[in-house]
């Protein structure tokens, strides 16, 4: 099993990406910046994972740091602030996923051309075999599940990925049955081209 720390962060125009994903208007972009700055520092994108023929098991977290903060956040009662934290750290986790999937061309020369998700592709309870085989290996992993599949820290995902010789078209959401959700990267572009659209109407 291998440990890695990946330096993850947001340019500028990530961040517009991310405002126009998820509802936001331009005038948000500046607490957008000034919230995303804020957690920068107390960000620590930490990964384990663990080859087993042409499959990947993976734990990825953004840290002890992020969750603190938004929880910090919610006993305020600062709801807005609390659910922009949460886009920002589905966004990093999206950036983390393709470090990883650099990581594993780099190891493997196969491509990771699907992720399968407890809880959504697969039973919850191989959330847990996940994290079980990942310890075998090293004791102190960086995420661990309670018995309700709680992940701690909370901002941290748990996915079996698989390999291939070929690289797909598709991205981490193309076999996801959420299909309404907003962060939901099929048809990207065009998705936020649509926003982008409507948000300078809003401004005009």
């Amino acid at each position: 099993m291998s440990m890695m720390v990946f330096p993850v962060s947001l340019t500028p125009e990530e961040q517009k990406r991310m405002a126009a994903r998820y509802h936001f208007r331009q005038t948000d972009l500046s607490e957008i910046e000034a919230l995303y700055g804020e957690v920068l520092p107390l960000i620590q994108v930490q990964v384990c994972y663990l080859f087993q023929d042409q499959t990947m098991l993976c734990a990825v977290t953004l840290g002890e740091g992020f969750d603190r903060l938004q929880e910090a956040y919610s006993q305020r009662q600062a709801v807005w602030e609390a659910y922009l934290l949460e886009c920002i750290s589905s966004m990093l986790l999206e950036k983390a996923y393709e470090q990883i999937t650099d990581v594993v061309l780099r190891e493997t020369g196969q491509f990771l051309y699907r992720l399968d998700f407890p809880g959504s592709d697969l039973p919850f309870s191989k959330m847990q075999e996940i994290l079980q085989n990942l310890a075998k290996e090293e004791e102190n992993i960086p995420v661990s599940c309670n018995e309700y599949c709680i992940l701690l820290p909370k901002k941290s995902v748990v996915f079996s990925g698989r390999l291939g010789k070929e690289r797909t078209d598709g991205c981490i959401c193309t076999n996801c049955p959420r299909k309404s959700c907003e962060g939901r990267q099929t048809d990207r572009k065009e998705k936020d081209a649509f926003h982008a659209g409507e948000t300078g109407k809003e401004q005009a």
